[in-house]
């Protein structure tokens, strides 16, 4: 009886242990990738101590650890544990835009009681509160592009009349001293008596233009050189106009004074960009020198000397649209003795091309 009870003991305890182990190699086919893992089984009741811890060491099985893990290491789970779900690490939530972003939970937004706080806030924090992108920070923008935009008009401006002013100077110091040499006859005899003058007051020209472009920027003495320049010019475009007829002068300056207001309205109502003429005249302006100088060199006849007075007329009248149009829209406002000069120069070659065109042999 003993025995048998025996038997039946020892039999149900293999059969604990068989489905123990089946359970464990269950275990193991599924959690095959983690290091460690205990499958000790119960042992028998009738098993001794010693033998109990010898099945014990001879069954607890070491899996080593995958060269190439996949897990990250902070993410691998631990060896002495089994049955671990792996939870791959959550992304942080994308970043909020700050106008989008809620108030900070210990602030409360702003209440306002009376219609005298709400006035004493700002508009646009109002809207920054609000979680609205704040677009009256565009509006002043705007307002201050508004602004210098104006500001720049009038400069402009303020330029553009600088620049007439020293011009109507120069044209009537220059109309005076003409005058004076036509209608006074001992100027006119000590003139043709000392021809060479003319010839040094064209070089004195040239020098003190020179000087001028130098210290143009600085004031007064950038007036005074103007002022020689002025007087070295008038000396050399009296002497030309004393070897004309007072009809012949006076026709000469009334149509070069209506061509000038001419192409002065034209070009301050004009939309077209005149910028682009600048190489163009200057090329022409150098064939006309290099002309005129083979003129005064070798004798020419009245014809060739025709042609030369009606292109030196054309291309100054265009020297007046483009000179025009840079003083409106790209000189700098600190370059007006610059654009004085350059206007003044058209006006004064316009009018000695139409008297030479008019006059012809009366000289």
């Amino acid at each position: 009886m003993a025995s048998n009870l025996d038997n039946s003991t020892f039999s149900n305890g293999e059969n604990k242990d068989n489905n123990n182990s089946n359970k464990t190699d269950t275990t193991y086919s599924h959690d095959h990738l983690t290091a460690g893992i205990s499958r000790t089984s119960s042992p028998a009741p009738h098993q001794s101590q010693q033998s109990q811890e010898n099945d014990t060491s001879s069954r607890q099985v070491q899996f080593p650890i995958p060269e190439n893990n996949i897990y990250n290491s902070s993410s691998q789970p631990s060896q002495a544990f089994s049955h671990t779900v792996y939870k791959p690490p959550t992304e942080p939530p994308p970043s909020i835009p700050p106008y989008l972003s809620p108030h900070p939970t210990d602030s409360e937004p702003p209440k306002y009681t009376s219609a005298d706080q709400f006035r004493s806030k700002n508009n646009s924090d109002l809207i920054l509160e609000a979680g609205i992108p704040n677009y009256a920070h565009n509006i002043n923008n705007i307002e201050e592009i508004k602004a210098s935009l104006q500001s720049d008009r009038s400069v402009r401006m303020a330029f553009v009349r600088k620049v007439y002013l020293l011009l109507t100077l120069q044209l009537l110091l220059t109309i005076t001293l003409t005058v004076f040499f036509m209608y006074c006859e001992p100027v006119k005899e000590f003139v043709a008596e000392y021809q060479w003058l003319f010839f040094v007051s064209w070089i004195m020209t040239f020098i003190s233009l020179l000087v001028l472009f130098w210290q143009r920027k600085r004031s007064p003495l950038n007036l005074f050189l103007l002022l020689l320049f002025t007087i070295f010019m008038s000396y050399g475009i009296g002497t030309v106009v004393s070897m004309y007829s007072s009809k012949v002068v006076l026709q000469a300056f009334l149509i070069t004074l209506g061509v000038f207001l001419a192409l002065e309205v034209f070009t301050f109502q004009s939309k077209y960009d005149f910028s682009s003429w600048g190489p163009f005249l200057y090329a022409a302006l150098w064939i006309v020198i290099f002309a005129s100088v083979i003129a005064w060199i070798f004798p020419y006849d009245k014809g060739y000397h025709i042609v030369i007075s009606v292109v030196s007329a054309l291309l100054f009248s265009a020297y007046i649209i483009f000179d025009t149009y840079m003083i409106l829209k790209r000189v700098s406002p600190e370059e007006y003795i610059l654009a004085t000069v350059d206007l003044y120069l058209d006006v004064v070659n316009l009018f000695v091309a139409i008297i030479a065109i008019i006059g012809g042999s009366d000289r």
